[in-house]
């Protein structure tokens, strides 16, 4: 299969793997988008963060443990799902940004706590 993002989504992943990720942790992809003829587009900052909460009676700090599992894994199949199968040669409306066909021609990656 080809995947012209795959090293992205696999820097990308280590980069989640690596950083300390809590509940304020936000990560969004930043879409690097041209428009058909070519022209670049603004950046198109996109949060990829899950809302995720896990209750275990008895036990907060296991389900402190199994959330924060849980978050990592739901970031990481969001860059597998949205960075490993772009495709730069496909013309793309993306949610939230411009209703205009666009290809997407990079990405990036931003980890930010709020806390």
């Amino acid at each position: 299969m080809n995947e012209p993002f795959g090293h992205l989504a696999d820097e990308f992943i280590e980069r989640i793997r690596a950083s300390k990720i809590t509940a304020t942790t936000e990560v969004f992809l930043v879409y690097q988008c041209v428009d058909q003829a070519g022209n670049p587009l603004p950046p198109f900052r996109d949060p990829i963060t899950p809302k995720t909460t896990v209750r275990f009676p008895g036990d907060p700090e296991g389900a402190k443990a199994l959330a924060t599992t849980m978050h990592i894994q739901t970031i990481i199949d969001n860059i597998n799902s949205l960075v490993r199968s772009a495709d730069p040669d496909e013309l793309v409306m993306l949610r939230g940004a411009p209703q205009i066909p666009m290809r997407i021609v990079g990405f990036e990656l931003e980890v930010q706590d709020v806390e």
